[in-house]
């Protein structure tokens, strides 16, 4: 799936709540912005193993968004930072195998998304768990590395 086959979709599903492009090898950053431009309502979004994919696209507030799955992305801390400003009712988000973010743009986007209960950070390499459990665990949120 490309950016064109996308953006027809979220035209003939304006209302979907789920959206897994997992392993869409030529899909992009434009992609995803333009689907969630039109696809307002999605709760759930993953972006599994998507080499174009470091971000979901500046844009207004995602409200319902709750879980985000980037597990082997080229996501990085400022896609951590757009995440946290568009989702803030984030409650579940899965970074695991992400190996360019960092604990700053993990410490950004916890101060951000005050609902966040559950990041999963399994083989992120740059990030130092040791310094961020304080800071998850004051706020509440459970995590794995």
């Amino acid at each position: 799936m490309d950016d064109d086959a996308l953006t027809k979709v979220a035209l003939t599903c304006p209302n979907m709540e789920i959206l897994d492009v997992s392993s869409c090898l030529s899909l992009t950053e434009a992609g995803i912005a333009s689907i969630l431009e039109v696809c307002n309502q999605i709760r759930n979004l993953q972006f599994e193993k998507c080499p174009l994919i470091k971000h979901i696209g500046e844009g207004s507030e995602l409200p319902n968004v709750e879980v985000v799955s980037a597990v082997g992305s080229v996501i990085n801390d400022e896609g951590l930072a757009v995440i946290g400003s568009r989702c803030s009712r984030l409650l579940k988000l899965n970074l695991d195998f992400c190996e360019r973010v960092t604990t700053d743009g993990i410490q950004a986007m916890v101060k951000t998304c005050r609902s966040l209960r559950g990041i999963q950070l399994k083989k992120c390499l740059q990030v130092s768990v040791y310094s961020l459990n304080s800071l998850l665990l004051s706020r509440g949120v459970k995590w794995t590395s």
